[in-house]
């Protein structure tokens, strides 16, 4: 069953700024119906469901406890967990923001990770191929060793360019199971111990992604052509477990733009969230406008977004950001 979702979007509340100030938005997570947690350039905060700024989680630095460029963040039942690209490591708060302990040793970049049990970390990121290119790597990361347990790879391609999308990839779990996706692919990959790799493939005509067979045919093209090709292309932006249904989020549709990337239009650019059953059976599909900033989260039968809109504050228009929710 197909849906097309045209009502606006309900602002939850503003983001204000009383205790630092905000820069681009990273990531965002919801923590309870109280609270969620928001990462701009190098600050982390814990906000309140009025908008207002707890605290911060952690600080700017280079020790322990500290960050620089936090990028990811999620929210277990009993902790925060916040990602430091800069230093490849893992900050962990309890869930009203207190520092609790920092994990090392991780070895790639990481574009999404998930947390089991408190104690096992699944990351997706990129690495290495012999003879050159890359590969998505998905590692297992044990908490009370503190290594890497476990790790395998995922397909190439177009995958390749994909990678540099914003925000692009998914990676869950739910129970005993470990679900990821890969930007290019309208796929839902399922692993569980001891069992064969499952995939649950999607079949939508408007989901379409530019064929390359080698990445460096657009990144050495130079980086107006690889915004062409991403611009052009449907991509997967999450793959989300909720109130005992799964659910793989997607951008399809092409920005318009000239031949030097200008006037770009979003107008045909949508996106679009496939529900499944725990058992991987369809529900349905649901159609937005394009989310604003393309972080989306799902909360409780929600679809999260955030959006930078100008507002008026002491007759000077003023940018802020304002949480958004639609049900599913």
């Amino acid at each position: 069953m197909n849906e097309t979702n045209t009502e606006p979007a309900d602002s939850v509340c503003r983001l204000k700024e009383n205790i630092g100030l905000l820069g681009h938005l990273a990531d965002f997570a919801i923590v309870s119906d109280s609270s969620f947690v928001v990462l701009t350039d190098n600050n982390a905060y814990l906000y309140n469901a009025e908008g207002e700024q707890l605290r911060t989680l952690g600080l700017q630095g280079r020790g322990k406890g500290e960050y620089i460029r936090p990028s990811l963040v999620f929210v277990t039942p009993g902790h925060i967990y916040l990602w430091c690209s800069m230093f490849l490591k893992m900050l962990v708060f309890d869930r009203n923001g207190a520092f609790v302990s920092e994990y090392t040793g991780f070895e790639k970049a990481v574009k999404k990770f998930a947390v089991k049990d408190d104690r096992y970390v699944y990351l997706y990121g990129v690495g290495e191929e012999d003879g050159g290119g890359f590969k998505e790597v998905v590692q297992v990361y044990d908490m009370n060793e503190r290594k890497i347990t476990d790790k395998f790879s995922g397909r190439g391609g177009a995958n390749e360019v994909m990678f540099a999308y914003a925000n692009s990839a998914g990676l869950c779990v739910d129970g005993g199971r470990m679900l990821y996706a890969h930007p290019a692919e309208l796929k839902i990959y399922e692993r569980r111990p001891e069992a064969e790799e499952a995939v649950y493939s999607v079949n939508d005509p408007a989901f379409g992604v530019k064929s390359v067979s080698d990445h460096r045919e657009v990144t050495s093209a130079g980086s107006q052509e690889w915004m062409k090709f991403l611009f052009r292309s449907s991509v997967v932006k999450g793959v989300y477990a909720d109130r005992g249904k799964i659910y793989l989020c997607a951008e399809i549709g092409e920005f318009e733009f000239d031949d030097h990337l200008h006037g770009m239009d979003a107008g045909g650019r949508k996106t679009k969230i496939y529900v499944f059953e725990n058992d991987m059976t369809p529900v349905k599909t649901v159609t937005y406008d394009r989310l604003p900033l393309s972080v989306v989260k799902i909360y409780e039968g929600f679809v999260y977004c955030m959006d930078l809109g100008a507002f008026l504050a002491q007759t000077e228009n003023v940018q802020s950001y304002t949480l958004k929710r639609m049900k599913i």
